[in-house]
């Protein structure tokens, strides 16, 4: 209940921004790559990143429900509409086009506070992030003094468009992005499937057709399309080490369908986190962590579902060591047939 009253709240703001002002713009070209790596297929990219704006649903069933505002952030490739801006006239007047930092300190200060705290504001803050900036100059060759708003949304805001990992967060971060994709090999549940998982199954669309969309905002949010890398690392900080601690999993991997965050709080393992974790390495990269030892002695969920077990690393594919995940479908490599599950689990969708 408490994520559906949360939903409401926001779906009810956004509805105001869109639709206050009168006008509304399509999301638009964004440049992007034609490398997909996310969604590879034909059929996947048609389904979830072609743009439909709030005309049509995600999916197999698009043609058949039309989905809520708050669907513009959730997957914005299918679905993001730019709002019409003309009420900030003044600001537009008083601020020169490219000071987004002067106009946003006055009408989003959170989130210009949260990017001036961030990696992409000061990249080179730490030893750690220094050489990781090296590393993404090295392979991109650019120059990167900072990341600012425009290189993630547009150069204006008749351009504005919201970032998804194959056309933004790849250009520095394509290991990242690359080991997120390579969870297509095990099939569903996982987080590369987490939005198709929520819209292809049927009493999705039923439910819309009886007018009881809005009663999916709890489902929604969580399923959410994961090409936004900011389901886990928060915008606008984009945090490596706020993603590492349980909490970034805890919001969505909780109740009584999926007691993990509960579960792991019980255990053992989860008390010592209560008690010591304050103190634990979160500021160092898990390949780099002593294990056991003062900088964590005990597992974190990511500790032990982003270990890959082919590579003896630890990664952004979190399906590797959880090959019969929740107990629904084996990977793609283990024979299995049942028309129940194939079908309502939407499978053929993926092929």
């Amino acid at each position: 209940m408490k994520h559906l009253r949360i939903g409401v709240i926001l779906l009810i703001c956004v509805a105001f921004l869109i639709f206050s002002g009168g006008t509304i713009f399509a999301q638009g070209p964004v440049n992007p790559s034609p490398e997909r790596l996310v969604f590879p297929t034909e059929k996947e990219q048609k389904g979830f990143e072609e743009w439909v704006g709030l005309e049509k649903g995600s999916g197999p069933w698009a043609d058949y429900y039309k989905p809520t505002p708050l669907h513009m952030y959730w997957s914005p490739k299918n679905h993001y509409i730019r709002p019409d801006l003309s009420a900030f006239k003044d600001l537009f007047d008083e601020y020169a086009s490219g000071d987004c930092m002067g106009c946003h300190d006055e009408v989003t200060p959170g989130i210009v506070r949260s990017w001036r705290s961030s990696a992409h504001a000061n990249p080179r803050k730490n030893a750690q992030i220094a050489e990781k900036t090296r590393a993404i100059e090295e392979a991109s060759g650019v120059k990167i003094e900072q990341v600012t708003c425009n290189f993630c949304h547009g150069e204006s805001h008749d351009e504005l468009f919201l970032p998804v990992a194959d056309d933004v967060c790849k250009k520095c971060h394509r290991q990242q992005v690359e080991e997120f994709a390579s969870e297509i090999a095990d099939g569903r549940p996982s987080h590369r499937t987490a939005w198709l998982s929520n819209v292809v199954v049927p009493w999705y669309v039923e439910g819309f057709r009886r007018g009881e969309g809005y009663s999916f905002i709890g489902c929604d949010q969580c399923h959410r399309s994961m090409e936004s890398c900011d389901a886990c690392h928060t915008r606008h900080k984009f945090s490596a080490e706020e993603a590492r601690r349980p909490e970034a999993c805890y919001s969505c991997h909780m109740g009584a369908d999926h007691p993990d965050a509960e579960t792991y709080k019980d255990s053992k393992m989860g008390i010592i986190y209560a008690v010591e974790g304050d103190t634990w390495a979160f500021d160092k990269g898990l390949n780099d962590l002593e294990l056991g030892g003062s900088e964590m002695r005990a597992p974190t969920c990511q500790i032990c579902h982003m270990y890959n077990n082919t590579t003896g690393k630890w990664g952004h594919n979190v399906t590797s060591k959880g090959r019969w995940r929740m107990g629904t479908i084996p990977p793609v490599q283990v024979e299995y047939k049942s028309g129940m599950k194939i079908t309502l689990m939407g499978l053929p969708f993926l092929q």
